[in-house]
């Protein structure tokens, strides 16, 4: 993947640009929760679990933080994605 960037260019008739693109470094989270009902953000984005409680994501390099919430329960997971390695975070739960 790349990830996305504008550049404003201000260029002289006749001229050309060259731009080159550059893949995202990305690593793998891997981890499993309870309950299997609970909601998972990463990144800010909600996760679809298929039904399953494991998450395997590819996310870019760097640090990010994992929401598990079932109802009025919450807990937050900081983490750090690394290339071409999986972070795993075991199994994530939501104490009563």
């Amino acid at each position: 993947g790349h990830q996305s960037r504008q550049v404003p260019v201000v260029m002289e008739a006749d001229r050309t640009l060259k731009v080159t693109l550059s893949p995202t470094q990305t690593g793998t989270l891997s981890f499993r929760y309870f309950p299997a009902s609970a909601t998972v953000t990463v990144g800010g984005k909600t996760v679809s679990t298929s039904a399953s409680n494991r998450v395997q994501v590819s996310l870019p390099v760097g640090k990010h933080r994992v929401v598990l919430s079932h109802g009025d329960r919450r807990r937050v997971e900081g983490f750090e994605i690394r290339a071409d390695q999986t972070t795993n975070l075991a199994t994530l739960t939501l104490e009563d």
